[in-house]
Formats: C-alpha cells, sequence, structure tokens
C-alpha cells in the first residue's frame, strides 16, 4: 500500500501467507464488470469500468492492507449517449466524485487458501456502505493471486436513484476480478 492512512489491516490465514510484501494490480489481467435490469426487468444492460487500479502488502505477521480504486468516469456499457449520462449526476457523478473505491477491512481465508471471506467498505459518490464478499483465490505461483468475487450492490445506498418511469429495478451485479503481482 502506500503510505496512505486508509488502508485497513486484513487477518490472513498463516497457512496461507506466501509473497509477504508489496502488492500492485495488474490491470491487463484484472476486470470489475457489472449487469443491470432495466426496462422493468425485460432487459440487461453490461458494462465495465475499464480503469482499475489497486494495491496491497502482506506484512511479516501476514497481516494485509488493500485498496481497489475505480474510474468512475471509465464506464463502458458500448452505448455511448447511456454511458454520458451514467457520468452525470444522476447516476455516477464522476466529475465530482472521480472514484468507486474498496477498502476491504478483514479478510478470513479458508485453511485450504482458496476460498475467502471479505469483509470491507465501498464508497461511492461520497456515500460509505458496508459490503460483504466471498471470494475465490488462485494463487499461480507464491508472487501472483488472482482474487474473484461477485456481489449484489443496492445502487440507491449510494444515491444513484435516477429511474425514469421505474424502468430501473434492482440490485447491480458486480464482478471483480482481480489480479495482483508482488512488487
Amino acid at each position: 500500500m502506500s503510505g496512505s492512512d486508509s488502508s485497513v489491516p486484513i487477518a490472513r490465514a498463516d497457512a496461507v501467507a506466501p509473497g509477504r510484501g508489496r502488492w500492485a494490480l495488474d490491470p491487463a489481467h484484472s476486470s470489475v464488470t457489472f449487469t443491470h435490469r432495466t426496462l422493468w426487468g425485460l432487459a440487461t444492460v453490461r458494462g465495465a469500468f475499464t480503469d482499475v487500479t489497486g494495491e496491497g502488502r502482506i506484512d511479516s505477521a501476514g497481516a494485509t492492507t488493500g485498496l481497489l480504486r475505480i474510474a468512475a468516469a471509465s464506464i463502458d456499457t458500448g452505448h455511448a449517449r447511456r454511458d454520458a449520462h451514467l457520468r452525470e449526476k444522476d447516476f455516477f457523478a464522476a466529475e465530482e466524485h472521480p472514484e468507486i473505491v474498496f477498502t476491504g477491512e478483514r479478510i478470513e481465508i479458508a485453511t485450504d487458501g482458496r476460498t475467502a471471506s471479505i469483509t470491507g467498505r465501498l464508497s461511492v459518490r461520497g456515500r460509505v456502505q458496508s459490503l460483504e464478499l466471498s471470494a475465490t483465490l488462485d494463487w499461480e505461483t507464491d508472487e501472483r493471486v488472482v482474487l474473484s468475487s461477485v456481489a449484489d450492490v443496492d445502487r440507491a445506498a449510494f444515491g444513484l436513484t435516477a429511474n425514469q418511469l421505474g424502468m430501473i429495478k434492482g440490485s447491480a451485479r458486480v464482478s471483480i476480478v482481480a489480479a495482483f503481482v508482488r512488487q
């Protein structure tokens, strides 16, 4: 992690602690994608955030810190007009709130090292909500790990309440694949 006070220690099982040190997100092998039902549930909008960064550190005791940062303006649904609207105040207000940030507060890794339970905070539009994730871990080597998770996120909890004619219902499903490489 950078010297920022915003990093939060994350518990790690001693049985799974390879690669102590600094880690950086490999953006070429990472993704944050989403789906959301619209048109009263008749259609699904699919998209991605194309600018994602992250960093982490595993200390000598196995405690971990980390952040995942997403540029709100990097939203891409394949429809330029919709993307421009999603960047505006009705949705992400990307000019005023340029980053979506996930900060892990606690990770409990299973003894086999392949799954984890993550408790953290998600910040969108200046609003912060707790978020619990289940993740799979693929320790490709002691120098590289890929974390994969899917979460349902209630957009209204973050002030993303624009809903012309009641066309948008429910939560967005967010899929994260985060490949970290030890530095």
